[in-house]
């Protein structure tokens, strides 16, 4: 993985072809879904990408893919795949319930990818689409 590339162009790049344009927040490594593309949104969604936790990230990440060709552009790749779907999913009625995603330290201090959202109930008072599948939590 090149040490001097910003890799968070990808992501934004492949953003930007759904539609979605994201402004950052000062000099934070936070950036909010812009005006144009809200309409789409339950909340304004929060993407965090810290540019040396995504590096990590991609890091460890391309390990699984020692196989191919290029395991850190397979890598990169999946990551923009996972925040382009969080970002794309219809959570019901056409919109989108994502409120913060990003890059993050997990407890045991390695990068983790996560998402959070927040559902509306629906109309019917059933709490969610009858047509998603929700696992149970393991354990």
């Amino acid at each position: 993985m090149e040490a001097t590339a910003d890799h968070r162009q990808a992501i934004f790049d492949h953003l930007s072809r759904e539609g979605l344009l994201f402004d950052r927040v000062g000099s934070s490594d936070d950036y909010v879904l812009s005006a144009g593309a809200r309409g789409r949104f339950i909340h304004v969604p929060v993407l965090t990408i810290p540019l040396e936790l995504l590096d990590e990230y991609l890091s460890a990440a391309s390990r699984m893919y020692d196989d191919r060709p290029d395991p850190a552009l397979e890598a990169l790749s999946m990551a923009v795949m996972h925040v382009g779907e969080s970002l794309t999913s219809d959570h019901g009625d056409g919109m989108n319930a994502t409120t913060a995603l990003g890059f993050r330290r997990a407890d045991d201090g390695s990068v983790e990818f996560y998402v959070h959202e927040d559902r509306l109930e629906t109309s019917t008072g059933t709490g969610g689409d009858m047509m998603e599948w929700v696992a149970d939590p393991p354990g």
